[in-house]
């Protein structure tokens, strides 16, 4: 059986590709300790990794109680996902691996802008990130951005959306139609036709657009003066005879104009008749003059 040999260009490239899985596999970042120390009145916290720290996120959460550092390594496996302490400033430190980074979270006793804080890297010989707390007085503090809120999104209904709409639409309707009766309830007309029991039963002119009108309103009659300004009460007559009067005169004001009509057709005979008679006494008077004058 003959073994046949690679190319020289194949063994060259699965050399160069074991060699760069293997220096991958060694080189991989991680987080190898965590350390804390407190003297001169500040508390620092010491972030280390075995290799140096390209970049680092620091943020703070929106109510400014806890501080959050995101970096693209990943915590070792002998290290604790949590930390308590008995600090002035911070209570804990807790480690969170997300996919292929660490987010790192300590929780403040104080709001951040109470206190005195400031991030910076290790220097050269070491790999990490050193995090100061003290009081407001020892410095100004590094800016640290709120991490922003995200507020949840809720599943629209639309038929929920729909009934609501819906229920708006009729409320609005029927504050409309209830204005509406309103402004018809207390227009003018509408105050009139709802005093049917208010009439006029005469009104006799007394000079330039000036008027004295009688008015019965419910069980009582009313005189009242009327120009062009308005109006103005007079009197009321409560006087029996005045009373009876004022009826009589309103029956036959509003007689109807049937009963006119039938009066003038059965008294017509009676007007041919009166003037047949006056013609008659006219000629009569004529012809005694002339026989005067003779």
């Amino acid at each position: 059986m003959k073994h046949r040999r690679l190319p020289r260009f194949a063994t060259f490239a699965l050399m160069m590709a074991v060699i760069c899985l293997t220096g991958l596999g060694s080189v991989e970042a991680k987080i190898t300790a965590i350390s804390y120390e407190r003297s001169n009145g500040r508390s620092v916290i010491n972030i280390s990794t075995d290799t140096p720290l390209p970049s680092y996120q620091v943020q703070q959460s929106s109510d400014g109680m806890e501080l959050r550092v995101e970096v693209p390594q990943l915590p070792s496996d002998d290290l604790s996902s949590l930390y308590t302490t008995d600090d002035p400033f911070f209570s804990q430190i807790a480690l969170n691996a997300q996919g292929e980074k660490t987010l790192i979270l300590v929780t403040l006793l104080y709001p951040l802008d109470e206190l005195f804080f400031r991030a910076s890297s290790k220097a050269d010989e070491e790999h990490g990130i050193r995090m100061s707390f003290g009081d407001e007085a020892l410095g100004v503090s590094d800016y640290v951005p709120a991490q922003p809120t995200v507020a949840g999104v809720e599943d629209i209904d639309i038929f929920e959306g729909a009934y609501t709409m819906i229920v708006a639409l009729l409320v609005v309707l029927s504050l409309f139609a209830i204005i509406i009766w309103f402004i018809r309830r207390l227009s003018p007309g509408q105050r009139l036709a709802a005093t049917a029991e208010i009439r006029t039963i005469s009104r006799s002119p007394i000079g330039n657009k000036k008027n004295i009108v009688v008015v019965e309103a419910f069980d009582e009659v009313i005189m009242l003066g009327e120009w062009d300004e308005g109006l103005c009460y007079i009197k009321t007559i409560d006087n029996e005879k005045t009373l009876a009067k004022i009826q009589l005169h309103d029956k036959k004001v509003h007689a109807n104009f049937s009963s006119y009509l039938g009066r003038a057709v059965a008294s017509r005979t009676n007007i041919e008749g009166l003037t047949h008679s006056i013609k008659n006494r006219m000629n009569h008077l004529r012809d005694t003059r002339n026989d005067d004058g003779k």
